[in-house]
């Protein structure tokens, strides 16, 4: 006679202990992995800020556009407004106004809201606030300044690009 066997309760509780320890020392990794993800998108933000500044200030160049405030004449956007050869956060250029990352791929809008002079969009889980003298990008809601993950970009009073990466609230 054939006897059905299966599992004892030990070797069940012992199972079920190991699987608690893994779970345990398995869990924080990926708990951190989200961060970690956070801050290395926050990273590549800052360097793709970087890059359309760059990239933008090279055109104002050779347009011969680099002293003053000039509107140049940009293919993908039109017309955009340059401080010194640097875009500024918002253009006036146009109606309704540009703001900096429109001057930038960032993938499709889920939403857009403006109210008076400030904008905010929402793309693929991240938030920009942009308004007369400040663009952000990063995690969080609304200006973005609560949440502390994020990229700024301004001219200062010089016209000089400064980009700020803020990633203490990324964790």
């Amino acid at each position: 006679m054939n006897k059905i066997r299966g599992f004892t309760l030990i070797e069940l509780i012992i199972v079920i202990v190991l699987l608690g320890i893994l779970a345990v020392v398995a869990l924080p990794k990926f708990i951190n992995a989200t961060d970690d993800a956070r801050e290395n998108v926050i990273e590549q933000l800052f360097g793709q800020i970087q890059a359309t500044i760059e990239m933008n200030y090279g055109f104002a160049q050779v347009k011969n556009k680099t002293r003053g405030t000039q509107t140049i004449d940009l293919d993908e956007v039109g017309e955009y407004t340059f401080s010194g050869g640097y875009p500024e956060v918002k253009s006036e250029a146009t109606t309704p106004n540009k703001y900096f990352f429109d001057l930038m791929t960032l993938g499709l809008k889920s939403s857009i809201t403006i109210n008076g002079a400030e904008r905010t969009m929402e793309i693929a889980g991240l938030v920009t606030f942009e308004n007369d003298t400040v663009a952000r990008i990063g995690f969080g809601e609304d200006d973005l300044e609560d949440g502390e993950c994020f990229v700024e970009y301004e001219l200062d009073v010089d016209n000089k690009p400064q980009v700020t990466m803020i990633k203490t609230g990324c964790k």
